[in-house]
């Protein structure tokens, strides 16, 4: 995974909410302070050729967090946060490219954000109500 080195003055000038010793961007509804990622390369480590290699179907201008694996490790799910506000991506390791899953409708403000059940095909996802 990649990342800047350093954050932006637009992502430093951003409003915050300030709400018991959390820090969110009452926009995009994810901590204010949270560190992005913009791209991911994989490695296959049973192979003898290491090489690392481009992952496909990134979004544009990836903001990347909350990675977490599927139980069996054949999946990684991730947030992108876009200026709307949080999706849901998913990385196939087999087949090396992302999936969108949800539109930005993701509450990433606090705690686990993404949850694995067991069977490695479905995800729990704290969302923000529409009501």
């Amino acid at each position: 995974m990649y990342r800047n080195q350093y954050k932006s003055i637009e992502e430093l000038s951003k409003d915050e909410l300030r709400l018991a010793g959390l820090r969110i961007d009452p926009k995009t509804n994810i901590g204010s302070r949270t560190t992005y990622y913009n791209n991911i390369q994989v490695m296959n480590l049973s192979k003898k050729d290491r090489k690392q290699v481009q992952v496909n179907g990134l979004p544009e201008n990836p903001s990347l967090a909350n990675f977490t694996w599927s139980p069996d490790q054949k999946k990684m799910a991730m947030t992108n946060t876009v200026k709307e506000g949080v999706e849901l991506w998913i990385l196939d390791l087999e087949t090396n490219s992302m999936k969108k899953l949800t539109e930005a409708k993701i509450n990433a403000n606090l705690g686990d954000v993404i949850n694995w059940f067991e069977d490695g095909n479905s995800i729990l996802v704290k969302m923000i109500s529409s009501v």
